[in-house]
Order: C-alpha cells, then sequence, then structure tokens
C-alpha cells in the first residue's frame, strides 16, 4: 500500500510527458515487484502441493490396475465365448473358462482353459482342443477337458 500511495504522488508531482511515461512504468514494475514478494511470503490456503501430487499419482496408479484387471477379465469372457461358439459349431455343448495373464507392459496371454462338455461328449473333444489350442496359443496340456456328469 506505502508503494502504491508513493508511486501516485510522483506520478501526480511530474507532470505530462515522456517523463511521466518513464515513471509511470516503473512504478508498475516496483508494484509488481511487491506483489511477488507478498505473493511469495504468503502462506497459500492449498499449502504444500507435493502431498496432492502424491495422492493424485496414487489414484491414477490405482485406477490402472483396475483397468487392467477388467481388461484381463473382459478377454477371458471374449475367449471363453468363442470356445462355446466353436464348441456349437462343431456340434457340442460347451461350459468354457480361460484364465490370461498381464506381464508388465499389459501384453495378455492364455494360461490354461478348461473345456466342461456335455455328457457323453469328451470322445469327440479333440478338434475343439485343438482348435482352442491354436487360437489361444496354448500347448495342449494347457487345456484341460471335463464331462459333466450326466
Amino acid at each position: 500500500a506505502a508503494a502504491g500511495l508513493m508511486c501516485g504522488l510522483i506520478l501526480s508531482l511530474c507532470g505530462k510527458g515522456s517523463r511521466r511515461e518513464v515513471l509511470r512504468f516503473g512504478c508498475a514494475c516496483l508494484m509488481t515487484v511487491m506483489l511477488l514478494t507478498l505473493l511469495r511470503q504468503a502462506k497459500l490456503p492449498w499449502g504444500d502441493l507435493s502431498l496432492y501430487e502424491q495422492q493424485l499419482a496414487l489414484e491414477v496408479e490405482q485406477a490402472q490396475k483396475e483397468y487392467r484387471q477388467a481388461l484381463l477379465a473382459e478377454t477371458e469372457r471374449n475367449l471363453a465365448r468363442a470356445i462355446e461358439e466353436q464348441a456349437a459349431a462343431l456340434g457340442l455343448t460347451c461350459r468354457a473358462e480361460v484364465v490370461c495373464a498381464a506381464d508388465a507392459q499389459g501384453k495378455v496371454t492364455a494360461q490354461w482353459a478348461v473345456l466342461t462338455l456335455g455328457p457323453g461328449e469328451s470322445s469327440k473333444a479333440a478338434p475343439l482342443r485343438d482348435w482352442t489350442v491354436a487360437q489361444l496359443g496354448l500347448i495342449k496340456e494347457q487345456v484341460l477337458v471335463e464331462e459333466e456328469a450326466g
């Protein structure tokens, strides 16, 4: 406030002309410096922003983790559905379960599959097992074929 009063007094005494414009610019600079000094020393209401940044980083990480889990579950459901549709095309009744995993880069790969066929259908499972192995990039030992009790 004192700097503003002083600038006003000097400007009123200096008259008109180019000298006044130079003094006006000087006063504007002085007022800016004073304002910045006050802001720098002031305790701002939001305090230390690093705590907010840490909290935000944790929330983003949690959201990414939940997204990856949801994507993994959706991929498992879609692969199981594709197996069940292939089984139906082969004339089989099948309930499929697929378990996948994601690596650090987010690449999803199938780990194993369980094919539960209708009663008496396990003897006709070879084409479905072979299709599942080829489509999911598994080996035969990673595809378990079961038969429902009839």
